[in-house]
């Protein structure tokens, strides 16, 4: 133990010994579905320094990754539990964030083709469903193989080539 102990610890286990010279409780054997609890008794003054003691089980250190692997191992359920209701939270504030954002960019697509249609007529692509495309989404053989012709795709889109087209962050085209 870190600190000197005034009287001798009290522990709760079957097979135990203190020594007193090395300030050191030693379980000599214990079940694997058993617990042992040790009061210690430091010195007012040394209260404050008394730190969790260091546990060894044969000739290694049980450190803190160790102690919480044996207690997933014992209570799995309060583990899964918690996790649980961790992924639950995370679920219950991603959704509503996924939804939002998905209404902002359907909001921003229906400017940006309200925009760029103004200047046509409604009768000249009221067959087409108009829709944006994105950077590496489009390619030249989807705007060839449109049912829009290519040049009403260009003049939606404010350009004069396809090489122009192809640069744009977002192209209006017919689905």
């Amino acid at each position: 133990m870190p600190v000197k102990v005034l009287y001798d610890p009290i522990v709760d286990a079957d097979k135990w010994e203190f020594d007193s010279v090395k300030n050191e409780i030693k379980i000599t054997s214990i079940d694997p579905q058993e617990t042992a609890y040790m009061v210690v008794f430091p010195s007012r003054d040394q209260v404050r320094e008394f730190i969790r003691p260091r546990v060894i089980i044969g000739d290694q250190l049980l450190n803190n990754s160790m102690q919480r692997y044996g207690y997933i191992k014992k209570y799995p359920w309060k583990i899964m539990t918690l996790s649980s209701g961790v992924l639950t939270v995370l679920l219950l504030l991603a959704i509503p964030g996924i939804s939002f954002y998905k209404d902002y960019q359907y909001n921003q697509d229906i400017t940006f083709i309200e925009s760029n249609l103004k200047s046509w007529e409604p009768w000249s692509w009221a067959l087409c469903q108009a829709t944006v495309s994105r950077g590496n989404d489009i390619n030249e053989k989807k705007i060839r193989g449109n049912r829009m012709h290519v040049d009403s795709i260009l003049q939606i889109n404010q350009v004069h080539s396809i090489d122009q087209l192809l640069q744009k962050e977002q192209i209006i085209i017919c689905k």
